[in-house]
This record gives structure tokens, sequence and C-alpha cells, in this order.
């Protein structure tokens, strides 16, 4: 595929906002970054309130090329990052079942999200990727040491699990999980 395995590429798309949870996020990535030998890159993408801000607090990462921010793409674009990196990052504080988890599982992304409702039914602890408990700094700084520090083919490996998943994941079965998501809040 695209992935270069030079780099580990992980991506997040969305909104960027306080709900994202993408600032514990890089923090955590600050934290461990002394312990990780792989080279990796975070590729945040979307826009949002918080963005001048956290390009502001994170600008000597952004000049190393260790955090980039992206605009929003149009689904090619979009594809073909997805189709580039090698874990896709959700650490929200709360989602509901979220279509670029889908997407990026679909293309065959592992995945690090935080062990909230919509995330925690897609992602299998080890399987094809790691929940955190977003209370625990620590256990985040933790999964990233482990999952950067692994060898690409495990990654890969968790990323065709992901594959496997998503197409469970039909349409059909996004949109039944909807209506009940949508059932349940609304009782």
């Amino acid at each position: 595929a695209r992935r270069d395995n030079g780099t580990i590429w992980i991506v997040y798309v969305g909104r960027i906002t306080l709900q994202k949870g993408l600032e514990d996020f890089i923090d955590a990535l600050i934290l461990c970054r002394p312990k990780i030998k792989n080279k990796f890159s975070f590729d945040i993408i979307g826009e949002g309130a918080l963005k001048t801000r956290l390009k502001t607090k994170y600008a000597s990462l952004v000049k190393e090329g260790v955090l980039i921010f992206s605009d929003w793409l149009n689904k090619e674009e979009l594809l073909m990052k997805y189709q580039k990196a090698h874990i896709f990052a959700l650490p929200s504080l709360y989602e509901g079942m979220s279509n670029s988890l889908l997407e990026a599982m679909a293309c065959g992304c592992m995945v690090i999200a935080s062990n909230i409702a919509g995330s925690n039914e897609l992602v299998v602890n080890g399987k094809n990727g790691f929940l955190f408990d977003l209370q625990d700094k620590t256990a985040l700084a933790e999964v990233l040491v482990k999952v950067l520090n692994s060898k690409h083919d495990d990654i890969t490996e968790m990323g065709r699990a992901s594959r496997q998943i998503a197409e469970r994941y039909g349409w059909d079965e996004a949109a039944k999980k909807y209506i009940d998501y949508f059932d349940r809040i609304n009782a």
C-alpha cells in the first residue's frame, strides 16, 4: 500500500475542539517521546476553535514535523491520508459512532481511542488497536510507547484486523447502530 515504513504516521480527522481531547493526546506524546525509538508523525486534519491555540502551543513540534496541521480535505485526499496512516487516533471525551473511525478502519488503520461508547464497540483491545481511560494520562503514554515502539508488521496486522471489523459494519449496520443510539439517548 502507500504506507512508508520509515515513519509511523498517526492521523486524526475531525473538528478541533476541546471535546476531541487532542491536547491531552499531544501532551502524552511529548511525555513518552524520549522512550520512543521509531520516527513518528501526528497529522491533525480538520478545523475548529482550538486549532490556532494548539498550533501556537506546540510550535516547536510543528517546526520539527512531528506535528502537522492539515485543513479539511476532499474525500480522495482524505482516502490517501488514511491509506498512508498506520494509526488513527480518536481521543474524544464523547463521540457517537464516528464515521472517521470507520473510514480509517476500512483503510486498514490500527486505532488508539479513548474508552468511550462508539469507539469501544469498534476497537478490540490488542486486536485492532488500544483503548485508553481518559482519566489516566500515564496509561495513554504507556499505550503510545508500546505502539510506537512496535514492529511495523504488528501495526499492519492490527490494521488488517481493523479492516475486517469495519467490513462487518456495512452501512446498513452503521445506520441501524445510529438508530439504536438515537433511540437510547432520546428514550
